[in-house]
This record gives structure tokens, sequence and C-alpha cells, in this order.
């Protein structure tokens, strides 16, 4: 497992956005059944995510970009 970067930005100067989005855990190496964990190198807060689909909201005034680093436990890394 390597390092993964993961950017969301809200280009709307107005207003909250939000949305599901997608990673292609397969391809990262992380298996859909485990949680796994990003840490926002913006706020230095760390969430914890489970499967594909993850939601993520933008408010311009307080965050309006997240640059996620994906990690990875051991025992969350799919074996090759």
């Amino acid at each position: 497992f390597s390092n993964f970067i993961l950017t969301v930005v809200n280009l709307d100067l107005t207003w909250t956005q939000s949305g599901w989005g997608e990673l292609p855990l397969e391809e990262l190496g992380l298996r859909s059944d485990a949680p796994y964990r990003v840490h926002d190198l913006v706020s230095d807060q760390i969430y914890e995510w489970r499967g594909a689909w993850n939601f993520v909201e933008l408010n311009p005034q307080q965050m309006p970009v997240h640059i996620f680093r994906i990690i990875a436990a051991a025992t969350e890394v799919m074996s090759a």
C-alpha cells in the first residue's frame, strides 16, 4: 500500500455543496468489507470510512476543500 491522495473541492463560493464519492477500493488494494481511514491534510482530522461510497460536505466559508490521504491498516489491505 502506498500513499494515495483524494482531493475534493467546492468551486461554489456561496453555497455548501455535498455528495457521495466512490473510491475504487480494489484498485487501491483495500477490502470492501473493512473500514479504512482518511486523513484530511488541511484540517488534520481523521475519518473512518467503510465501503466504496462515502459522503463529503464542503462549506465555502469554513472548509472549501478536503485533501485526504487514504490510510489502511495491515489487516485492511487485500493480499496479493
